[in-house]
């Protein structure tokens, strides 16, 4: 996995990342009524499931593209208030609901992100405590 410890792959991560996350606040702010027509994950996921897998990818790249620099994991941290600020503002949306659980299935989407990016490095980390044998 050393292919992540690139500048070239933080920096396509960073893209990504940048990309996932214009995407999540978009998708969360459009009318109901234009997001059914454009949203083809609905057919196959329920929305806590979607929240989940946002808010996953959402906190575990920045860890992986900054290579688990302190404020990376504070970056990936901040996505939970990203959703829960999205879910605030959908209040003003037409057609848009408030729901906690959705705020839920974000923190447990930005935690089981932020533990894989954390194996992730753990495991690719040459000399890594947790690899070392006894």
């Amino acid at each position: 996995m050393l292919l992540l410890r690139t500048p070239l792959a933080s920096k396509v991560l960073f893209i990504l990342w940048l990309v996932a996350l214009l995407a999540v606040i978009v998708g969360s702010l459009l009318p109901a009524e234009v997001l059914d027509r454009v949203d083809p994950a609905q057919a196959y996921l329920t929305d806590k499931e979607q929240h989940f897998l946002a808010y996953f990818g959402l906190a575990l790249f920045p860890p992986l593209m900054m290579l688990g620099r302190r404020s990376s994991w504070l970056l990936a941290a901040s996505m939970l208030a990203v959703g829960i600020a999205l879910e605030f503002l959908q209040r003003l949306t037409p057609d848009r609901a408030f729901e906690i659980g959705d705020m839920v299935a974000d923190g447990l989407g930005v935690g089981a992100g932020m533990l894989l990016s954390w194996l992730i490095l753990t495991w690719t980390t040459p000399g890594s405590a947790s690899r070392q044998t006894a």
